[in-house]
Order: C-alpha cells, then sequence, then structure tokens
C-alpha cells in the first residue's frame, strides 16, 4: 500500500516499521515501483502491538488512577 504523501502520524503503518505502507509523495515513478511491487508481494496481515480494540478501556484505566 502506497501513501500519497510525505508523512504520516502513524508510522508503525510503515513498512520500515513491519506495516504494509510506504510514503511516495508525488513522485510519479516511485508511485509506480511501489504499487508494482505491492501488487508482487505476498500479504501477511500482522496486528501492530496494542491495536486490540481497547485502547479506550487503557485510558480509562490510567486516568482513573491518576
Amino acid at each position: 500500500m502506497s501513501n500519497l504523501r510525505w508523512n504520516t502520524e502513524r508510522p508503525v503503518t510503515l513498512r520500515e516499521h513491519g506495516g504494509a505502507s510506504v510514503l511516495v509523495g508525488n513522485n510519479v515513478e516511485r508511485i509506480r515501483q511501489e504499487y508494482r511491487e505491492a501488487l508482487a508481494k505476498e500479504r501477511v496481515p500482522v496486528v501492530p502491538e496494542l491495536w486490540d480494540g481497547k485502547t479506550a478501556e487503557r485510558c480509562l484505566n490510567e486516568i482513573l488512577q491518576y
């Protein structure tokens, strides 16, 4: 998955951090290259640590413990 941006607020989704995304900005050749590579790759879904649907519960617990 390519991201047509130069930055992201979710770096955990980037390939270099174990995710699937690549920042390509507006470089047309880089977009094409990453698109071709993405189609050729075998996909193995990985859920990042703490993406378990319990964020609100953890936040509430921290607030209550404060």
